[in-house]
C-alpha cells in the first residue's frame, strides 16, 4: 500500500508540475503576444509627408506702361499628410546665365492684379495670400500664382527652386569653412523657352523636367 502511495504521490507530482510548467508557458506566450502587440500598435506616429505641389506652364508678361519683363507660373497645392500645415514657401529662378531671382521681388501690386485678371480664376491666389495654414483633405485644395521681375529679357533654360513642401533637412560641415551647412527638400523643376520669351498669356511653357533635390 505504501508503494502505491507513494506512486500515487509520485504521479500528482508530476501533474502538478506539468500543471506549473503549462501556466507558466501560456504566461510567456501571453507576454511575448503583448509585446508583439505593443511594437504594432496603429498609435504609432506615421512618417512626415510632403505638401503636393503641381506646377503648371510659365508664362511671360510685359508691363505696358514701364515695358518691365515678368515671368510667373501657376500651380496646385494640396495637403495629403494626414493634419494641417504651415506653409511659408520659397520660390528662386534660376537664369542659364546663372542670375538668381526671388519670387515677388520688384513685382508691383498693378502687375499681380494684371495677371490675376488675364487669367481670370477668382479663387487664384498670390504668394502672400497662400501664407499660412494648409487645411488637409482634397476639398481643401488651392491654386497659387508665382511672379518673378526678369531681369534678363531672353532666357533659353529656366530652373524654378520651390522650397517649403518638406519637413526634411540635413546638416554637414561646409566643404570650405566647415560650418554647419544645412540643407533642405527641395522640388526642382526646369523649363525651355526656344527662342526669345513671348510675353503674352496665351504662349506657355510646359515642365521639361521636375526632380526632388537637396539645396
Amino acid at each position: 500500500m505504501r508503494l502505491r502511495g507513494t506512486k500515487v504521490v509520485f504521479f500528482s507530482t508530476l501533474s502538478l508540475s506539468a500543471s506549473l510548467l503549462f501556466v507558466t508557458t501560456l504566461s510567456v506566450l501571453s507576454g511575448i503576444a503583448e509585446s508583439t502587440q505593443a511594437v504594432a500598435s496603429p498609435l504609432a506616429a506615421p512618417p512626415k509627408k510632403d505638401l503636393t505641389l503641381t506646377p503648371n506652364a510659365m508664362r511671360m508678361y510685359k508691363d505696358p506702361s514701364s515695358g518691365q519683363m515678368y515671368a510667373y507660373i501657376t500651380f496646385d497645392l494640396l495637403n495629403s499628410t494626414g493634419s494641417d500645415r504651415r506653409f511659408a514657401p520659397r520660390f528662386e529662378l534660376l537664369t542659364d546665365e546663372g542670375v538668381v531671382i526671388e519670387s515677388g521681388n520688384a513685382v508691383p501690386s498693378k502687375v499681380t492684379r494684371a495677371i490675376k485678371t488675364a487669367l481670370g480664376d477668382p479663387l487664384m491666389e498670390d504668394q502672400f495670400e497662400l501664407l499660412g495654414s494648409v487645411l488637409e483633405g482634397k476639398e481643401n485644395g488651392r491654386r497659387g500664382l508665382i511672379i518673378w521681375h526678369m531681369k534678363e529679357t531672353a532666357p533659353t533654360e529656366i530652373t524654378v527652386f520651390i522650397t517649403g513642401l518638406s519637413r526634411v533637412s540635413d546638416k554637414n560641415p561646409h566643404p570650405t569653412n566647415g560650418e554647419p551647412l544645412v540643407r533642405r527638400k527641395t522640388m526642382q523643376v526646369e523649363y525651355l523657352v526656344p527662342g526669345d520669351a513671348i510675353p503674352h498669356t496665351t504662349v506657355s511653357y510646359e515642365p521639361e523636367k521636375i526632380d526632388w533635390i537637396m539645396r
